[in-house]
């Protein structure tokens, strides 16, 4: 848990090299959730085709830091980031499961299948996310 003793104050220092693990680190953590965000948001009208393929990627991100063994970790700085990492993650599947159900409904999966844009935006998703070229 964040407490007012973790947090230090910026003091005009340059980051160490334990400050630029953890900054990179975060940045690791961050950047799926940043890509879902971006690519949700430049589209003229997300259908749930695609908000589906990225609610599964999220998913399987925040799952993955979850199980992250934070005992294993030697260094402290990058443990303490790994906690931080698999508190936030636990914080966003908590909101996540809530619309599981719904994304797993026959009325939503009907919905995806109609979608036309359905076949083309499984293979887009899976090169944006994944990094696949098709």
């Amino acid at each position: 848990m964040l407490d007012n003793n973790s947090i230090t104050e910026f003091t005009g220092e340059m980051p160490n090299g334990d400050d630029w693990n953890h900054i990179t680190s975060m940045v690791k953590w961050l950047e799926c959730p940043a890509r879902i965000s971006t690519y949700l948001g430049g589209s003229k009208y997300p259908t749930l085709s695609v908000v589906g393929f990225a609610f599964s990627r999220l998913l399987a991100h925040c799952n993955h830091y979850v199980g992250v063994n934070v005992e294993s970790i030697e260094c402290q700085s990058l443990k303490r980031t790994a906690e931080v990492q698999r508190e936030a993650s636990e914080k966003c599947l908590e909101y996540l499961i809530r619309y599981q159900e719904s994304m797993k409904s026959i009325p939503s999966r009907i919905a995806m299948f109609l979608d036309p844009k359905y076949v083309i935006c499984f293979f887009y998703v899976l090169s944006f996310f994944y990094g696949y070229m098709f």
